[in-house]
């Protein structure tokens, strides 16, 4: 169960010295944290407490791994959070209005998850690249500028998120050799630090930036999912296809006017997104993937590959506003399809092909029972 407020302070189930205090009547006293430090607890939990001060007396508890207090209304820090730096390896600060971090605040050297998110932040201090044990920083939705040089050091990370910010750019991020996903999409970006050494990143996102080029990604050969969406993009990175464990390339609302060539030795990758770009046609190494979710929309394509009728697997195909004048056979042929659009296109139904095409498209998604958006409709 957890800790009352007026019957004194309980551990939760199986005695786990979890202490949760969140969304207490009355709010959190200096007498509940005097009471949590005769118990030894490990988790500490004051979430959801309208709290604007943290109450005095937490860095007494010297048993504390994990503190959370989680959407309350702090502004800033107590100093007395260094008193339990040698124990303390995850602190949840997210969704407060944190202007600042105390300067010292590197002194968490124990620190392996840092949540920071939805707060006021508009810098961070240079001592967090002290934090060589974090494995986690989430610092997502701030007002932050820029970023300490000094993040390069955190060469134990795993999950590094920093998007919604302003960020222009990114420190260097190569010596961040087990990072696993990182997040940066709805900033400023205009240029990015070498990626292409980061080999155990499994998900890269990248949209919602300004960026012209992502430069190298040939040694990301861990990398599946890779998102670059609302971005300048001209083309995609030339390595691209390399890259075999990808399975999902979201490259949306870019500048694109060619989809790359060598596609086919993907062999996992099941979604290709490509919406509202300049492609003028398709290769056709591009259906050589076992591909399930195929985006095209809003593009001048005119024409779709034969190499398509071998795509089997597709399920979703969006061809809505292109420049596609006539309804190709094969896609009668690609029975597995319950997503088809091609509305918007200069399909004329006069042409005896065309109309007889789509009167049997419309009846075979209508005796599926799935969702066919054709010429008019």
């Amino acid at each position: 169960m957890g800790c009352g407020a007026s019957n004194g302070i309980s551990m939760t189930d199986k005695d786990e010295r979890i202490c949760d205090l969140t969304t207490q009547d009355g709010g959190v006293t200096e007498v509940h944290i005097r009471q949590i430090g005769k118990l030894g607890c490990k988790d500490l939990i004051l979430e959801k407490n309208n709290l604007q001060v943290l109450p005095a007396g937490i860095g007494s508890i010297k048993t504390l791994t994990k503190l959370s207090f989680a959407e309350n209304s702090l502004q800033e820090l107590p100093d007395e959070l260094i008193q339990i730096a040698g124990t303390l390896t995850i602190l949840d600060a997210s969704q407060n209005k944190l202007r600042k971090l105390p300067d010292n605040f590197g002194l968490l050297t124990s620190l392996r998850t840092l949540a920071l998110y939805k707060n006021e932040l508009s810098t961070l201090p240079d001592s967090i690249g002290d934090l060589v044990l974090l494995e986690e920083l989430n610092i997502f939705n701030n007002k932050l500028i820029k970023l300490p040089p000094r993040v390069s050091n955190l060469t134990s990370m795993r999950e590094l998120c920093v998007a919604g910010n302003k960020l222009k750019t990114l420190p260097s991020l190569e010596r961040m050799k087990s990072l696993e996903r990182l997040a940066a999409f709805g900033n400023f970006l205009v240029i990015l630090p070498s990626i292409a050494g980061l080999a155990s990143v499994k998900k890269l996102e990248l949209y919602m930036n300004q960026l012209d080029s992502v430069g190298e990604v040939g040694g990301m050969e861990m990398l599946e999912e890779f998102n670059l969406s609302s971005n300048r993009l001209a083309q995609l990175p030339a390595a691209l296809g390399t890259l075999t464990q990808l399975v999902s390339i979201e490259a949306s609302k870019n500048q694109l006017t060619e989809l790359r060539d060598d596609f086919g030795k993907l062999t996992r990758v099941w979604k290709v997104m490509a919406a509202t770009n300049k492609l003028t046609k398709l290769p056709p190494s591009l259906f050589f993937m076992p591909l399930r979710t195929l985006d095209l929309q809003g593009n001048q394509i005119t024409e779709i590959p034969e190499t398509m009728a071998g795509c089997t697997t597709l399920t979703t195909l969006l061809l809505s506003s292109n420049q596609i004048r006539s309804i190709p056979e094969l896609l009668l042929g690609l029975t597995s399809m319950t997503h088809l659009t091609i509305d918007g296109n200069p399909i004329d139904l006069s042409v005896e092909a065309n109309s007889s095409r789509h009167t049997r498209l419309e009846y075979h998604f209508r005796i599926a029972g799935t969702k066919f958006i054709g010429v008019g409709l």
